[in-house]
């Protein structure tokens, strides 16, 4: 419930409420019951409503971009075992490209990537079989990130209040 009351009598004010804004005078809060004789029922303006909202949307745009840039960042590389030991692939267009092409034309070829615990990337030779394993991580591992951002930002958009918007982060798991 919405109440306000005189400026004047801020200091006279201890509870478990809200305030939401100062206007005309008028201190504005919102509480689940009336803590004082003094406080009126009351609206928002229009004008702080409006405000309210505009920065909802625009924490939402900017919660949205900044999940984006992390899924983004995810996808960047991938893990697969299909050489029997866990190498990381990138996952840049030109890589998914090329690996895909090796999975079309059904081929052994060499293929780089960097063995885990290594500094350095090499190419390593990969039967189809593997490479269509690779493949398969690949797309197994975006697949999830996808649906992860998708997940998030659907809970972004959901929300209701600045504190939503900001309380939605993407939590690193083991497998990440």
């Amino acid at each position: 419930m919405i109440y306000k009351f005189s400026q004047s009598q801020l200091l006279q004010c201890v509870g478990d409420f809200k305030t939401h804004c100062i206007e005309g005078g008028f201190v504005f809060v919102e509480s689940k019951k009336k803590l004082f004789d003094f406080w009126e029922k009351a609206s928002l303006s229009e004008s702080y409503t409006k405000e309210q909202e505009r920065l909802l949307g625009e924490a939402k745009a900017a919660k949205c971009a900044e999940l984006n840039a992390v899924c983004d960042s995810h996808l960047a590389s991938f893990e697969s075992s299909a050489l029997g030991e866990i190498h990381s692939y990138d996952s840049a267009l030109e890589d998914q490209l090329n690996l895909l092409g090796l999975v079309s034309a059904g081929i052994d070829s060499y293929f780089r990537c960097l063995k885990k615990g290594a500094s350095l990337k090499e190419n390593k030779p990969h039967t189809k079989a593997q490479l269509a394993a690779v493949y398969k991580d690949g797309l197994t591992y975006k697949s999830e990130q996808i649906y992860k951002c998708g997940l998030l930002k659907a809970k972004v958009m959901a929300a209701k209040t600045l504190d939503e918007v900001a309380s939605v982060a993407w939590e690193e798991t083991k497998s990440e």
